[in-house]
């Protein structure tokens, strides 16, 4: 049996480079004209919803041995009350995962492989941040180097979003 040790000096490498990539800055944003900054700051609402909607999509999952399915998700965003509601079922109508965040996550239904330690936090902050502006005050808006529009956000909890 060959094993695979790996060098001292390596280790601190790559230690060191994953120091040096985890205190990066966030990318410069450009300030724009202070006429334009109106509609920048407009701009940064718009990806959010302003009324409840339902979306209905299907996932594609590949299984360990090379199998593959579909699944159905189902996903409801209410941003007056910053609510989202996310199930997935199998195309048969089998509940796989049910979650609800209204202030907090609670998981009603979760089977293999949806039932891991942090799956339902991180999938309902992902909807959420998709959706719903986040929570905070807008801190800084303006372009980046390729003209794409960036907006920052100052999050309660000392977070820059």
């Amino acid at each position: 049996m060959k094993s695979f040790v790996v060098p001292g000096r390596w280790v601190i490498v790559v230690a060191v480079m994953a120091l040096i990539i985890s205190c990066a800055r966030l990318p410069v944003i450009k300030p724009v004209d202070p006429e334009a900054m109106q509609d920048t700051r407009e701009r940064c609402r718009r990806p959010f919803l302003d009324s409840p909607y339902r979306f209905i999509h299907s996932i594609e999952v590949s299984f360990p041995g090379g199998r593959r399915g579909t699944v159905v998700g189902i996903t409801l965003v209410d941003p007056s009350d910053k609510t989202v509601h996310s199930v997935i079922m199998t195309i048969e109508g089998f509940v796989l995962f049910d979650a609800r965040y209204a202030n907090e996550v609670r998981v009603n239904r979760a089977l293999p492989p949806f039932n891991a330690e942090q799956f339902a936090g991180y999938m309902m902050d992902d909807v959420r941040l998709m959706f719903i502006a986040p929570e905070g005050k807008l801190a800084d808006a303006g372009v980046r180097a390729d003209g794409s529009t960036v907006c920052r956000y100052h999050g309660n909890k000392g977070t820059t979003i």
